[in-house]
């Protein structure tokens, strides 16, 4: 339901990548008044390191030049080392960090880096 909702939003782009009918990856993003948001990027455990995330990265920023978007941002959990580093190498550069901003359960909270990459 939350995903139907999110989809139904204005300026809301769904970027899949498919093979033999399943999705193996997907890219949301929100795109308003220039600048792009990305929402979440998302790749089925068995098919991560094949570099979808980064043709979908590659993809939107092609259809982003087409709407004059001027800047992209993100949050992505500082421990999360891979999505940082597909991300470092798309461009993306970190701009901010909220202190704690994740929840781990038990283990301490976790920071969000918050990135942008201007084209």
């Amino acid at each position: 339901e939350s995903l139907g909702t999110t989809l139904a939003s204005p300026g809301v782009i769904a970027l899949v990548a498919e093979r033999d009918g399943a999705i193996r990856a997907f890219l949301l993003l929100r795109a308003i008044a220039g600048e792009a948001e990305v929402l979440t990027l998302c790749t089925a455990p068995h098919w991560r390191r094949r570099a979808l995330g980064g043709k979908l990265v590659d993809a939107a920023g092609k259809m982003l030049r087409t709407q004059k978007v001027s800047a992209w941002h993100l949050e992505v959990a500082a421990d999360n080392a891979a999505a940082r580093a597909l991300y470092e190498s798309q461009g993306f550069r970190e701009t901010g960090r909220r202190k704690g901003y994740y929840a781990r359960g038990s283990a301490p909270a976790c920071d969000a880096i918050l990135m942008t990459r201007i084209p």
